[in-house]
């Protein structure tokens, strides 16, 4: 894959592969693919693998054939547009691999981008010269496929240029008849009319042909062909020393612009000597530094066919004198290690180091650092100058990491306690919130030196982005007139050190987008008090966290997001704080004319005559005050019975009026005593007050309906009162009235009975009847209602209801139709009706 390493993976930390590796099982139920895919049947069997730019899958596709799915972590780049004419002509499915489809779904705003390939089931070369590499015969197979798939790929003119040949960029689709086909074209590039470029992506340092640091043409794929040529034979990379450890890839480039590739290793290998003579020709050819006399894919069909181009370099291929440790060569002169012992490797040293940190600090402090470079350089022969310690003010801790990392890079390897191993003790460091080791590794700018060969191969791009994104959210924040204060500094170097390190899978968009969703929602609302962090938000919010630039503006937002907050509560504080100001000036204001009012309503009270007086003229026109409809009289109503309850009824509407007054309002906060004062006026006027008057005011009217039934009427000055009846009516509206009839006679005249009648209703006169002389009552009357069963007799004073006596039935007693019998002593009858007695309606017969 493009970019997943600058040097061959070691067995300590490879770059994961991208088209064929024997992952792990159990991907039965996770679905990692596309959605487009997935609806189109496509499931996961296992992972192949993984590295820089995409992970694949060994997927099954709708009809259950095997296919391998690439899901790419970023939009990825293509010399040709997929299936175009040029892309068919350089991309045959004889050579290259076969890509079924490629395509893009947009997942949660991120687009995701795939390819869909054939499934090469023989694995990669690198697994195929691991069993069945060695042989004259299998590298010459190997060789013909090899030049006619690169031959294909880069056309007659040599246009097209892979630029990253090596043996796991070359899948075997069957291993029996080495049917060899090239992969991972993401460094392939068109050269056009050009016969190289410039500033283009390089491949894999241990493969890579010695002018790639500097241009990369057609040539360049020949030299790589000649290193998997070597690594076919001999069974191992040119740099890979014997334990299956790749050389660091300072080493690997001051080697590649400094000597030739040395080929004594053919010597050993075990085939006839003409062959091993061919060979070493053949790897003469392809392994010569000068790309204009190096061979290609003439010379090489030319060498198939027998014969020997010429080569422009020493075929016994020695050249230079190689390093020291290149070739197995030990330093004359150990290195002592203060407290620790002696050293005569590298590797070695490293290793004590790594478990002697602070004596290891302790060395390199002074001239320890000068005398350890001196030796590496001069008597053990490194291949590295170290010159980044030079260019660099690191203290002895970041030496020491550096130093272990270049030494002995199997060693575990931290920083001030912190392990920076592999990218993941990053994000652990980032997570752990300590804040002093991340700074003190920004401020060292050490990753990028400790970037190997291997899981550490990304910590240069780490570290540049990491510097660039905190030196945006400074400048940004500068432009704006933003303060970056130290702890915003900290907090960004903190974060973005998280988010490089976990680039390359949609993080970085996504934290973007979460910062923005974040500082939008309800729990930042103060900080939008802020007009710079309003203005903030709405320019983050149009990127999407693909460039530096974009996520240096999340970075700044989710630096100084909780300073705004705080800032805008604040604000929001003080304008609440004036609020209360307020709210307490009127409040105050409010408290003088509450006491103002309890004081009116307790002097109206004290006055008696105002509460007796609304009592009087307006509770008696409500329910509170209702009048019985049996006092028929209003004059009856004596003062001293109905007093209180007057009194009690006009008190109600002030105490309501001044509850509330004091209730209703406004502010409430500051007058509680005044609210809570107005409620219990309210709530006792209802329960207590109200009650009390109406208790008061039916005892009045019940003393008043009695005192009309027994107080003496005004013929009591003039006549002695002998019987006396009280008959409750109904009148025509249905009306309550009471009538009363009374027999009576004048003083001074015969005292031996009545002979007077006088009809009454309530007070009122109604009529009177006086017998003929010598007659008097008896005593006794009959009384008879319409509607009544029978007549009723009576010879004592009584009361005369409206029911029937004999079925008990509510009848009314109107005053028309109640008639009235009164016996006398001379066996007369006085008839009359009550109405009618008040039109001389008396009958005597």
């Amino acid at each position: 894959m493009a970019n997943e390493t600058f040097i061959e993976g070691s067995p300590r930390g490879r770059a994961p592969e991208t088209f064929i590796e024997h992952g792990q099982d159990g991907y039965a139920d996770y679905q990692p693919l596309p959605p487009s895919l997935v609806a189109d049947g496509y499931r996961v069997v296992r992972e192949l693998g993984v590295g820089a730019e995409a992970r694949v899958w060994l997927c099954t596709n709708g009809g259950g054939l095997h296919v391998a799915v690439k899901v790419y972590f970023r939009a990825p780049t293509y010399a040709f547009e997929f299936d175009s004419p040029e892309y068919r002509r350089h991309f045959f499915r004889e050579w290259t691999v076969e890509v079924l489809q490629r395509g893009s779904d947009r997942v949660a705003g991120t687009e995701i981008h795939f390819e869909v390939m054939e499934y090469c089931a023989g694995g990669t070369l690198e697994d195929f010269i691991a069993t069945e590499g060695g042989t004259d015969e299998t590298a010459i197979r190997v060789l013909a496929r090899l030049t006619h798939c690169l031959k294909n790929l880069q056309g007659p003119q040599a246009r097209i240029v892979h630029g990253d040949v090596k043996p796991r960029n070359v899948l075997v689709r069957d291993a029996a008849s080495v049917d060899l086909v090239l992969s991972d074209f993401g460094l392939t590039i068109n050269l056009g009319e050009r016969s190289n470029l410039s500033n283009f992506g390089q491949g894999t340092t241990a493969y890579n042909a010695p002018e790639i640091m500097r241009i990369k043409g057609a040539p360049a794929d020949w030299w790589s062909l000649g290193m998997v040529m070597y690594t076919v034979l001999v069974g191992r990379g040119y740099y890979q020393v014997g334990d299956g450890h790749w050389l660091n890839q300072r080493a690997i480039e001051a080697d590649l612009i400094s000597r030739d590739v040395s080929l004594t290793e053919v010597d050993g290998l075990v085939i006839p000597s003409e062959r091993r003579a061919r060979w070493k020709l053949l790897l003469a050819g392809l392994l010569t530094r000068d790309p204009d006399l190096r061979w290609g894919a003439a010379q090489v069909e030319a060498w198939l066919a027998g014969k020997a181009p010429a080569v422009h370099r020493p075929l016994d291929g020695r050249g230079e004198v190689l390093p020291d440790g290149i070739d197995g060569q030990k330093c004359v002169e150990p290195f002592a290690f203060a407290g620790v012992g002696e050293f005569t490797t590298a590797a070695a040293l490293g290793a004590a180091m790594s478990e002697r940190q602070s004596e290891a600090a302790r060395m390199l402090s002074g001239k320890g650092t000068a005398r350890l470079i001196t030796w590496l350089t001069e008597e053990f022969h490194t291949a590295d100058d170290y010159s980044e310690v030079a260019q660099n003010n690191w203290d002895p801790d970041a030496r020491v990491t550096y130093f272990i990392a270049r030494l002995a890079p199997d060693a575990p390897l931290t920083f001030r306690g912190q392990s920076v191993a592999v990218p993941t003790d990053l994000i652990r460091m980032a997570q752990s919130g300590d804040t002093d080791v991340v700074g003190a590794l920004f401020d060292a700018e050490l990753l990028g030196s400790l970037a190997d060969d291997g899981m550490r191969a990304t910590y240069r791009m780490i570290d540049v982005n990491w510097h660039d994104l905190v030196g945006r959210a400074s400048d940004l924040a500068a432009q704006r007139g933003i303060i970056f204060t130290d702890d915003m500094r900290r907090f960004v170097r903190q974060v973005a050190l998280l988010v490089v390190t976990t680039a390359g899978s949609g993080t970085q968009q996504k934290y973007a987008d979460d910062v923005v969703a974040r500082v939008s929602g309800p729990d930042y609302a103060p900080a939008r008090e802020m007009d710079w962090f309003v203005r903030l938000v709405v320019d983050a919010g149009r990127g999407h966290g693909a460039s530096n630039a974009e996520l240096a503006l999340a970075l700044l937002l989710d630096a100084c997001a909780e300073s705004a907050l705080e800032r805008g509560q604040q604000i929001q504080e003080d304008r609440a704080e004036e609020v209360r100001r307020r709210a307490r000036s009127a409040a105050s204001d409010a408290t003088t004319y509450d006491v103002m009012a309890v004081m009116f309503a307790g002097l109206l009270a004290v006055t008696v005559l105002v509460p007796f007086l609304i009592g009087h003229f307006l509770m008696t026109k409500t329910f509170v005050l209702k009048p019985d409809p049996r006092v028929y009289e209003d004059v009856v109503r004596g003062i001293s019975d109905h007093f209180w309850a007057t009194y009690l009824g006009g008190l109600l509407p002030i105490v309501l009026l001044m509850g509330l007054f004091l209730v209703l309002r406004r502010p409430w906060e500051y007058r509680r005593v005044s609210v809570v004062g107005g409620a219990v006026a309210l709530i006792g006027t209802l329960a207590f007050l109200l009650p009390l008057a109406q208790s008061q005011w039916r005892d009045a009217e019940r003393t008043t309906i009695a005192k009309l039934r027994e107080t003496a009427f005004p013929f009591d000055d003039r006549y002695y009162n002998c019987e006396s009846w009280d008959f409750d009516a109904e009148n025509g509206s249905h009306d309550a009235e009471l009538w009363q009839v009374h027999l009576g006679r004048l003083k001074g005249t015969n005292p031996d009975g009545c002979n007077r009648v006088n009809v009454y209703r309530g007070w009122q006169f109604v009529g009177a009847y006086n017998l003929p002389d010598g007659d008097t009552f008896t005593g006794e009357i009959v009384v008879n209602a319409v509607s009544w069963t029978e007549p009723v007799r009576a010879t004592s004073s009584r009361s005369f209801s409206q029911h029937s006596t004999k079925t008990g039935l509510r009848t009314p007693m109107n005053p028309i139709a109640t008639n009235i019998n009164l016996l006398t002593e001379n066996g007369h009858v006085l008839d009359f009706s009550l109405d009618g007695a008040g039109n001389n309606g008396f009958t005597l017969r």
